[in-house]
């Protein structure tokens, strides 16, 4: 599966024969998280591990739940994207 961030936060999944689809993502990884928020994928770790960023860990992956973290980052008085 191939899936390419859009500017909305929304993901467009590209499935077998050319289907594309788009998508709004509860939980993603923290690599998409860093793009959607704009920080590293480092930060987002750091700040899951030491912060209260939350997290959903699923065997070893580390997940971030688009609906806590946009709440999460409200309560800092900013922007949450």
């Amino acid at each position: 599966m191939d899936a390419t961030l859009v500017d909305s936060g929304q993901l467009l999944v590209r499935r077998p024969g050319d289907v594309v689809v788009q998508i709004e993502p509860r939980l993603v990884s923290v690599d998409i998280a860093a793009e959607i928020y704009g920080v590293s994928a480092d930060t987002i770790v750091r700040l899951q591990d030491d912060e209260g960023l939350p997290v959903v860990r699923i065997g070893k992956r580390r997940l971030v739940p688009i609906a806590g973290a946009d709440a999460w980052f409200a309560t800092l008085g900013g922007d949450a994207a």
